[in-house]
């Protein structure tokens, strides 16, 4: 608004393209990063409001207000506003009033464009595609997708209602067309647009989205940007796009060059201050290498005729601006050895040293231009970073009394301070300063993301580092690997290959070609690191190799001659190197407790069985869809984009993949193997949604080649002491292995993978698995011999599906030293929380609802984000008249109340209220949930009157509905509504509502199901209100039992749970076991939700108050 009021009295300051400059392109750049969050937050404390103003929020709000004055006009934003001000001056208010408001006086549909740019994080790249008609049309398709910082894809799929301008040659003064896109690809069509003339979206730079046009498109606006026809605003964020975009790695900065030679003879000290610091970062990355001479005699072709016109010295009422754009130009050709201005500014800097001053404004230029010629040393010295470091540290709190601890101003010499470190250490050490100082989350979070800006580049180079090598070479000839070998990285220096081998992740895996003339010094180096699985030896000298030194490394392979020899050896062992990396992978299981004695469960294991057993589930009912190999195709080009090898595979597996050749493909060396292995280990939601076709394609294989009669088949692999801890625990208990299960036959074979693999490390202990399984029981995964349909025909192999079941039998060490562990493959019907499982697959429904019940599983995993973008990914994907809509509405309803987005939920679940009504009867239980849902957002708010409403509109349906009170959803309605009663301190109410819901639970419910947990929980709390603290620790436990057993360990449920247990101890007196209780609630929380969230702030404010006791 001030720039607004600014420009209407002072036209010829041209404060709109220094808001462009100095705010828009900031917000440009902090809400691309990972780490920025939405507009609309919420707060749980008075004390979070300064920190939650923070530089994303003024400059993404300013410019989200600028986009919306533009969009519905001066006169409809004036109204709005007023009427929105005069009709809450003396009343509480939420966002939604005002899009309302605002909406009435433009008759715009604000409330629907609004959220998605203040309920979400990001901003939108508009992709322009455009193709010339014969008769002066141009038909142009736009698409939108998410611009991150880092080039990463949107793992969200977020979406925009993006106001969209264009305007042309013929009328560059105006708006040809405006149109509101909200889909993933919209098309529009130009009139009487010849083949030549330029387009432009988003005039003047108003809209919140970056352009990236097309090579020929971009090409065309050469000329208006040359000629200035273009606003400085959109000459200024023509180039910015295309610097952002090339720093993503969607162009490449040989674009950007091209573009800035239209910029030869710009005058405007914004757009250039923009260019300089392009150009600076350039310079940094090329300083070092045999391009930087080019790039300098570049820069001097690109600023000279500028210079020409502004020279040194001010003129007669020149403009400011122009004295503020001769220092960026001469400092621009000083670095760049134009010899004139390096002699000028040497002399000014003598005069200036003879007592003669120089003007301020050119001040900053002749002080660079001189420290660069002058001594290096110190010119290019570094120390400054640590100098302010350690000023920092030392006057924080002097600083943090000064300013405030979130204050902008603060945060923004934090950012100066901090901003050029790169390295590990020093992001430990920063992060464990502002853990232990006096400080705000707020601010620990603006340190972390202002490092993680600068280091961004040097992420995306380490990300290719960090990749699943195959073949490491160190040679000192040249060798010619016409094979179809993957090989990596090729080294001519002993110390590079040495320093890049010790620099890979110990989970990676890597063979090892070393010419003999290295062999002996390098091995006894790197012999020992568990990256090195293999040592192939090349000697191409005449005589023979002293090879007897080599008998004492075990995982050298050979000596070879012959380079088709050694590739012939490395190819024939490449059937072990699968089952190597297999066996040295982290065995992902979870264990289920079968006892009947209820004190011994294995707790958060038998919640992570729960959970694998209905996400293994889920997987696999989710209706197929033809986009599904696509997707991943995607996924595998944007994951090996420079990897040549692999993309070829990739190309052959888009071309030939059946269901049929699914084992095929999954037993090969390829990127299937790694990716889905990899995403079912550490459970990334989102590569198992899209390898879920896969996953089902090898159910399908397995159950058409199930064995037909019993088998004992052996699993070789090292595991941690941890792990091992956990297995000798499990005797009679359930494993479930979270993977795909390679065994052999041959038991032999599995040990030799064992002693191959076995080095020094003593945290690894090797464990052999005996697996006996009989295809004749009932319900029991599918298991098959896959020899003759996989990649490596030769091997043994039996493999297992994913999600099996096993009963472990017995564990001992052997002779050998080698723990053997026997464990026989069971019905899915032989565990005890087989009543749980199936309870809550019920819940979800037998139909194949697709994303929407992926979400609901991942609700219940407590994944609230992932749950979140799968269900706008929905949303996106369903017509309007689908009768998933009011569903997808209700769930996202529901999660945004579990990450505290109350304002957000409530328009949610109104939305999905108003469908309900206008297709459902009066009384569908159905619209019992919605009010379920509303009541229990109200109940969080604190707004007791209207939630209890809701609760009695939703027990008012359910009991004319169902048989009067002995329904589940009428319990759950009663503890609900018990819940309120507390709230108003009618505690003897609260208890009988409680009890009633527990009564019908315990008949209708398995005697672990959450909901049980739920109702104990809220009888402990009556307890504890009218002090009868024993009973109420009582049913505390019993919840947290209940909730371990059927919930993964880091549920919110739990996290609730124990911060009641933790009241009881606080208020007996035991602080010890209180504040454990605390920290427990506060890890759970921390993962599950973000540090602004009100629970998490809670929790964090009874530690510290426990803490001074």
């Amino acid at each position: 608004i001030q720039y607004l009021a600014v420009d209407r009295f002072y036209p010829e300051w041209d404060v709109w393209t220094q808001y462009v400059a100095d705010v828009f392109s900031q917000f440009l750049v902090l809400d691309a990063l990972k780490s920025s969050h939405p507009i609309e937050v919420p707060i749980g404390h008075p004390s979070e409001i300064d920190g939650i103003f923070d530089t994303i929020s003024y400059a993404t709000g300013s410019s989200v207000i600028r986009m919306l004055h533009d969009y519905i006009g001066d006169d409809a934003f004036r109204k709005g506003l007023h009427n929105y001000l005069k009709d809450y001056s003396y009343k509480n208010t939420v966002t939604f009033n005002l899009w309302s408001h605002l909406a009435k006086a433009s008759g715009k549909p604000l409330i629907e464009v609004m959220s998605s740019w203040t309920l979400q994080m990001g901003y939108p790249l508009v992709t322009v595609y455009e193709e010339q008609q014969l008769n002066k049309t141009r038909v142009i398709k736009l698409t939108q997708q998410r611009f991150i910082a880092d080039g990463s894809t949107d793992d969200d799929n977020l979406q925009w209602t993006i106001p969209i301008t264009i305007f042309t040659k013929s009328n560059p003064k105006s708006i040809a067309k405006e149109i509101l896109m909200d889909k993933p690809e919209i098309t529009i069509t130009l009139e009487n647009i010849s083949e030549d003339d330029w387009i432009k979206l988003n005039y003047n730079s108003i809209g919140l989205y970056r352009v990236k046009y097309e090579p020929k498109t971009l090409a065309r606006l050469n000329e208006p940007i040359a000629n200035k026809i273009l606003s400085p605003q959109d000459r200024l964020m023509i180039q910015d796009d295309v610097a952002a975009l090339c720093n993503a790695g969607h162009q490449s900065f040989v674009d950007y060059l091209k573009l800035l030679l239209s910029y030869k003879d710009e005058d405007n000290f914004t757009v250039w201050k923009s260019i300089a610091s392009t150009i600076g970062n350039l310079s940094s990355l090329l300083e070092y290498t045999d391009y930087f001479d080019q790039f300098k005699k570049y820069r001097l072709n690109l600023c000279s005729s500028i210079q020409n016109r502004i020279g040194w010295d001010a003129t007669t009422n020149e403009n400011p601006l122009v004295a503020m754009l001769r220092p960026i130009i001469l400092t621009l050709l000083g670095k760049s050895d134009d010899q004139a201005i390096i002699d000028e500014a040497k002399y000014r800097f003598q005069q200036h040293m003879s007592g003669n001053l120089i003007d301020p404004n050119i001040r900053p230029a002749v002080y660079v231009v001189v420290s660069h010629y002058g001594d290096k040393n110190s010119a290019l010295s570094r120390v400054g970073r640590d100098i302010v470091w350690k000023f920092l540290q030392k006057n924080w709190t002097e600083l943090v009394e000064r300013f405030g601890e979130n204050s902008v101003f603060l945060i923004y010499f934090v950012e100066s301070g901090l901003c050029n470190f790169v390295d590990e250490k020093i992001t430990s050490e920063i992060q464990s300063f502002f853990d232990s100082a006096n400080t705000s989350t707020v601010t620990l979070a603006e340190v972390l993301r202002f490092y993680k800006t600068t280091k961004g580049s040097e992420l995306r180079i380490m990300r290719q580092i960090h990749k699943n090598f195959n073949i490491v070479c160190l040679l000192d000839t040249y060798i010619n690997f016409e094979e179809n070998i993957d090989i990596q990285q090729i080294f001519k220096e002993l110390d590079q290959c040495e320093q890049y081998i010790r620099s890979i992740s110990s989970s990676n895996q890597l063979i090892l070609i070393v010419s003999s003339d290295f062999s002996q010094e390098l091995i006894p180096e790197i012999h020992q690191l568990s990256q090195v699985y293999s040592i192939y030896i090349y000697c191409h000298h005449e005589q023979e190799f002293n090879q007897h030194w080599t008998e004492q490394y075990n995982k050298v392979k050979g000596i070879y001659y012959e380079i088709d020899q050694l590739i012939a050896s490395i190819k024939s062992n490449e059937v072990g190197i699968r089952a190597i990396t297999a066996v040295d992978e982290p065995l992902s299981m979870s264990i289920c407790n079968v006892s009947n004695d209820y004190e011994q469960t294995t707790s958060d294991l038998d919640g992570r069985f729960v959970h694998s057993q209905l996400l293994i589930d889920c997987l696999l009912r989710m209706e197929p869809l033809s986009t599904d190999k696509n997707e991943f195709i995607s996924f595998c080009l944007n994951e090996y984009h420079d990897n040549e090898d692999m993309l070829k595979i990739i190309k052959e597996f888009e071309d030939d993949y059946s269901s049929d050749r699914v084992i095929w493909w999954y037993t090969r060396e390829t990127f299937i193997y790694r990716i889905l292995n990899k995403s079912l280990r550490i459970q990334n939601i989102d590569l198992l949604f899209t390898l879920r076709f896969l996953i089902r394609d090898i159910e399908q294989q397995l159950q058409q080649h199930q064995c037909s009669s019993p088998i004992t088949v052996y699993r070789g692999q090292l595991i941690s002491i941890e792990e091992l801890e956990l297995l000798k625990q499990s005797k009679g208990k359930l494993v479930s292995m979270n993977s795909f299960l390679s065994t052999s036959l041959n038991r032999n074979t599995a040990l030799v993978y064992l002693n191959t693999n076995i080095n020094d490390n003593t945290r690894l202990q090797r464990i052999l698995f005996e697996i006996d399984a009989d295809p004749c029981r009932n319900d029991i995964k599918p298991f098959a011999n896959i020899s003759s349909f996989s990649y490596f025909p030769t091997e043994d192999e039996i493999l297992m599906m994913l999600g099996s079941v096993f009963r472990v039998n017995n564990l001992y060490l052997d002779e050998d030293q080698i723990w053997i562990m026997n464990i026989t493959l069971c019905s899915d019907n032989d565990h005890d929380l087989k009543s749980i499982v199936d309870c809550m697959k019920n819940q979800y429904g037998s139909e194949q609802t697709r994303l929407l019940l992926f979400g609901h599983v991942l609700v219940d995993m407590a994944y609230f984000d992932d749950a979140e973008k799968y269900y706008h990914r929905l949303l996106k994907d369903l017509s309007s008249d689908d009768k998933d809509i009011c569903n997808c509405y209700h769930a996202l309803g529901k999660v945004t109340c579990e990450k505290g987005n109350y304002d957000a939920s409530l328009i949610w679940l109104y939305k999905s209220l108003e469908i309900m009504k206008q297709k459902l009867k009066k009384n569908h239980s159905q619209i019992g949930f919605i009010y379920t849902s509303i009541g229990e957002v109200y109940q969080k708010q604190g707004n007791i009157k209207q939630a209890l409403e809701s609760y009695e509109k939703a027990l008012d349906i359910w009991m004319k509905t169902y048989d009067n009170d002995k329904h589940e959803y009428v319990a759950w309605c009663f503890n609900n509504i018990a819940n309120i009663y507390v709230m108003e301190k009618k505690y003897s109410e609260a208890l009988e509502y409680n009890k009633k819901a527990l009564e019908i639970k315990e008949k209708i419910l398995p005697s672990s199901h959450p909901c049980l947990g739920n109702t104990y929980l809220n009888i402990g709390n009556v307890y504890y209100h009218i002090g009868q603290y024993d009973t109420a620790l009582k049913n505390y436990e019993l919840s947290k039992k209940t909730y371990e057993i059927s919930l993964t360990p880091q549920h919110p449920s739990i996290a609730s749970v124990l911060k009641n247990i933790g009241i009881i101890y606080e208020v007996k007196g035991d602080f010890s076991e209180a504040i454990k209780c605390y920290k427990q609630a506060y890890s759970i929380r921390q993962t599950c939700f973000s540090l602004s969230h009100p629970d998490v702030i809670d929790i964090k404010q009874d530690i510290e108050r426990i803490s001074n006791k």
